[in-house]
């Protein structure tokens, strides 16, 4: 017979979940501790759960370990009543031992819906995080060997400056004040193997991330910072060796850590793993660095929202500022992934690991992280005041949200069959543009903030890339079948080659390495060398246009090789395109027909040199076969050429994968060659 002590049940026979206090007044209980009703009448001692030893502490089960280190970050949750342990008429079974089935921490399953049947509270299962250690005893002195070959403490500080001050107001992954917090608390435990199974996790894989940081750093080293290094001449091979080693660093205590026990600090370890890995040239490498971060943020329910915004209705305390901030913190990693992952599924023709109807979290606010956020309230800014520096990643944010819409109904497919799809995703994009705040639009931009906030300046061009190269991968598959999606792709791709252009211009020589600068370049001008090889335009502003932007496409990625080993191979790429495109007018050439004008939607998206692609009527004529060859023209050939140059599936990530190992040739780091106190003062 079942032990009435062990269960209180109600004259429905159902389990009693509420406080009782709740339970006493018959109000919904949020099962918080105290719950929000008893907190909001003050009588937070009298809210009390069954099996409770004493008001305000839960009793103890069987099989359940405390988290450690629960005032963390990744801990700011409220506490909810949990157990790895579920007992029943005398039976006992380990959830923990279930979720080895590979059932979600979050999400409904048939793990979830048995926990509730059997008087659990609706909640989410309790991560193996809390509930075991992630490091195995034999792996400790493995562990701290790596962290030992971190730098001194007055250098790992200079090296984190140097980041949030070169390198992060672009990826934007990382909010100082959390790192900051991270930070202080991991190098203030005690280097004693003994006490690293009471680590949280969160603290566990901090030198990872730590590790990628300072690998970022070294790639962005300003001249006036590498005097720090006694390297001789300061070779930046020497340098990017360096950072090298200190990502590799990090990968190895992710890989003897292994990704069991997610959490933000993990997650944010492989993001910054994977920006390393595209800036050294390693695409393929950076995809699956990305995945790992991808499916660790969906492990800890990242692209789901909590639900819990409306328990903080009316309450300013600082503990509430706090965990809402640190909501805003959790959506804009994800915000990040999303971006990051739409991105490179589009341009590199990866398989997506995100789809969007999974996603219930809600849009990042636009607005500026606070310094203390404890004592900050939302606000967005007004008209009459600075826009949020945020925007700019927002942008990214809702075009990587259009491209996961644009893949889901197939609109990359070459062979769609409703054209108007295309028309809707293109004109979604310009109203979503009109939108943007003043200051941030990049086709007739408000500069009267430029001169207090310099970063304006830097956002307007990214905006413009991460628009046309959509544009640009919107129209491709389409190009040999719709003339408009021809005129676009070609527009798509100048304005994308002067957008990148503005922000190499505003680029300083030790940012070189941001991959941005070179892929966009590197792609749009190969899509429009080889468009222009094959239809061209009989008016000559429009090819003196095209051959200038590709001019200074190559004289762009002449400057960048010094520091990136692909912009050697794309320089290479399309100089032989430029020559062929040049002979090309001047051989006896037979155009099948000409096109109509270009349309006017989107002659505000370019930049630099005006709007649209300017001085020209917009005539382009696809180029058929030379006449001097000797061979019967064929009207098709042209078009067939041009469809595979266009297709979806053909993209500069097949020849970019093969420039993954030259990173690897050219920068080779022997440990046993170095130490720290040899490198740095």
């Amino acid at each position: 017979m079942l032990n009435p002590a062990k269960r209180t049940y109600s004259k429905r026979n159902r389990p009693t979940r509420a406080c009782s206090e709740c339970t006493r007044r018959k109000q919904k209980c949020d099962r918080s501790k105290p719950c929000r009703a008893c907190a909001v009448r003050g009588a937070e001692s009298h809210c009390v759960y069954e099996n409770e030893s004493r008001p305000g502490t839960p009793t103890a089960r069987p099989g359940r370990i405390p988290h450690a280190h629960a005032s963390r970050p990744d801990s700011f949750s409220p506490t909810v009543e949990e157990s790895s342990v579920i007992e029943e008429e005398g039976e006992e079974y380990s959830e923990q031992e279930l979720l080895r089935l590979g059932y979600a921490h979050k999400g409904d399953h048939a793990l979830s819906a048995l926990g509730e049947l059997l008087h659990h509270a609706q909640r989410e299962l309790q991560a193996p995080a809390a509930q075991a250690p992630c490091l195995s005893k034999s792996l400790e002195g493995e562990y701290w060997a790596l962290v030992d070959t971190l730098p001194g403490m007055p250098l790992v500080q200079l090296l984190v400056q140097v980041f949030f001050d070169e390198v992060n107001w672009y990826f934007a992954v990382l909010d100082q004040y959390y790192f900051d917090m991270s930070f202080v608390e991991w190098s203030t435990i005690p280097r004693n193997p003994s006490d690293l199974q009471k680590l949280s996790p969160s603290v566990l894989y901090f030198p990872a991330l730590l590790f990628q940081v300072l690998a970022l750093a070294l790639q962005f080293l300003p001249p006036n910072q590498s005097n720090k290094l006694k390297l001789s001449g300061k070779d930046p091979q020497n340098i990017d060796a360096m950072s090298s080693h200190l990502s590799g660093q990090g990968e190895k205590i992710m890989r003897l850590c292994g990704r069991r026990a997610p959490n933000v600090t993990s997650v944010q370890a492989d993001i910054m793993c994977c920006a390393w890995q595209k800036n050294d040239g390693r695409g393929g490498e950076s995809w699956y660095s990305l995945s790992n971060a991808t499916r660790q943020a969906q492990e800890i329910g990242l692209h789901l929202e909590s639900g819990q915004t409306s328990r903080y209705e009316n309450d300013v305390s600082a503990e509430t500022l706090k965990q809402l901030w640190f909501n805003e913190h959790k959506r804009r990693l994800w915000a990040t992934i999303l971006t990051w992952e739409s991105h490179m599924s589009l341009q590199l023709g990866r398989p997506r690991l995100i789809h969007v109807s999974d996603c219930t979290v809600v849009d990042p606010i636009d607005c500026d992280f606070p310094r203390n956020p404890s004592r900050t309230l939302f606000r967005l800014p007004s008209l009459d005041e600075r826009p949020s520096l945020y925007t700019t990643q927002l942008v990214k944010y809702k075009i990587s949200q259009t491209i996961h819409r644009m893949m889901s109904i197939g609109a990359t497919q070459p062979l769609l069959q409703n054209y108007e799809i295309i028309e809707s995703l293109h004109s979604g994009v310009l109203d979503f543009l009109d939108n943007l705040p003043p200051a941030m639009k990049f086709d007739t931009p408000d500069l009267s903030w430029d001169a207090r906030y310099p970063s304006l300046i830097k956002a307007r061009p990214q905006n413009a890339i991460v628009v046309h190269s959509f544009l640009l991968a919107l129209h491709r598959p389409h190009a040999a079948r719709h003339e408009t999606s021809r005129q676009r792709a070609t527009e798509a791709a100048i304005g994308s080659l002067e957008a990148t252009e503005e922000l190499f211009k505003l680029t300083e020589p030790h940012q070189y390495k941001i991959h941005t600068i070179v892929f966009h370049t590197i792609d749009s001008g190969i899509f429009l060398a080889t468009a222009a090889i094959k239809y061209h335009t009989q008016e000559s502003q429009m090819r003196s246009k095209i051959d200038q932007t590709l001019e200074r496409a190559i004289e762009r990625l002449k400057i960048l090789k010094v520091r990136n080993s692909i912009a050697r191979h794309g320089e290479k790429a399309l100089t032989k395109c430029l020559k062929k495109f040049r002979r090309s007018w001047t051989n006896d050439i037979s155009p099948m027909y000409t096109t109509s004008s270009v349309p006017g939607d989107m002659q505000n998206l370019s930049m630099g040199s005006g709007p649209g692609i300017a001085g020209t009527d917009g005539s382009i004529t696809p180029i058929g076969r030379h006449s001097n060859a000797g061979v019967e023209q064929d009207p098709l050939m042209g078009r067939d050429l041009f469809e595979d140059i266009t297709n979806a599936r053909v993209s500069t990530s097949s020849w970019l994968e093969h420039m993954d190992m030259m990173s690897k040739l050219d920068l080779r780091f022997d440990e046993s060659d170095y130490s720290w106190d040899d490198l740095f003062t």
